[in-house]
């Protein structure tokens, strides 16, 4: 059977208040893998997560109890299928929560279905060592482990960051939100990204100038201010900045009334957009004396986005990690 099979990767999240505690300390673990090594990282995450564990389930209740982020894949796996046919298998796997990679991994080797190949495509535009090198490490570590056979051929995606299509729909999503606005070329476009540690960018990380490159390309032809910020800081070391929550209340003081926010790194709504975007740092903005606060939804399902991915699949080797 000629046919690939394509696996959309995404970090994941805890999908029940009793999933929350088991997620962190997949996280925490890896997270703190990276400086120190396996050595002491997993019994360091599981108690860093039970520590948080109070606080961040808090915060999942004011999004519905857990995170929306499997079903959005899972919707995103659906539409990508749509696009690419019956050729084509797509399905999705998480880093840190159910599917996991290695899960999906060992299915697709049970099921003995003749794979052409096997393409990883992970849902990060902008290449990180938090999100795209912590996959791509686990994909390859769980593939030779479950059928290194199967998987020595696969291809696992890199950033696609500056992607004509990507940046179509980041354009359109912009552009249908700033839509009717009175004066809407005054409205100060602010990219919200994720943040990670400034250690990362000194060792090599791609991370922050690909955020940049994809905030020019999607403002290219467009007259409106912009700035890029950086949310979701946690932890004592020097991240990337300035920080969201704090960009927003300066630009009100420094006489803006009008900010249009996008999700820049986040091609789901999750927590991080849907409470950390749209009630902490929107809540902050407001009482900093910001009028006007617009937020740009994921790209999700947008159908330039699937296309996007659609391309990126079907040219896999240009995108390929080396």
């Amino acid at each position: 059977m000629n046919r690939t099979a394509v696996v959309l990767i995404n970090l994941g999240g805890p999908a029940t208040q009793d999933d929350v505690e088991p997620f962190l300390a997949n996280l925490f673990g890896d997270v703190l893998s990276f400086p120190w090594g396996n050595l002491g990282a997993r019994s360091l995450g599981r108690l860093i997560a039970r520590q948080r564990r109070p606080h961040a389930q808090a915060l999942y209740r004011k999004i519905g109890g857990g995170s929306p982020i499997l079903a959005e894949t899972e919707a995103q796996a659906r539409a990508l299928q749509a696009a690419l046919g019956e050729d084509y298998r797509v399905t999705c796997a998480m880093r840190y929560s159910a599917p996991t990679i290695g899960e999906v991994q060992a299915r697709l080797a049970a099921e003995k279905a003749g794979w052409a190949r096997i393409i990883a495509l992970p849902l990060f535009p902008q290449y990180s060592f938090a999100t795209t090198r912590s996959c791509s490490r686990e994909w390859s570590a769980n593939g030779h482990a479950t059928d290194n056979a199967l998987f020595s051929g696969s291809l696992f995606i890199g950033s696609y960051h500056d992607h004509p299509g990507y940046i179509a729909a980041q354009r359109e999503l912009l552009s249908e939100r700033l839509a009717g606005q009175p004066d809407a070329e005054d409205i100060h476009v602010v990219f919200s990204a994720h943040g990670v540690p400034r250690s990362f960018i000194r060792k090599g990380d791609l991370y922050q100038g690909q955020i940049e490159e994809t905030a020019r390309l999607t403002m290219a032809g467009l007259a409106n201010p912009w700035s890029i910020a950086y949310q979701s800081r946690v932890g004592p070391v020097k991240w990337l900045g300035p920080d969201t929550i704090t960009h927003i209340p300066a630009l009100a003081a420094a006489g803006t009334s009008r900010v249009a926010v996008v999700p820049i790194a986040f091609v789901c709504e999750h927590l991080e957009t849907l409470y950390e975007l749209d009630m902490l740092i929107r809540d902050a903005a407001l009482g900093a004396g910001i009028r006007d606060y617009l937020r740009v939804s994921a790209p999700r399902v947008q159908p330039r986005f699937i296309a996007a991915l659609a391309d990126i699949v079907r040219n896999a080797e240009k995108y390929a990690l080396a």
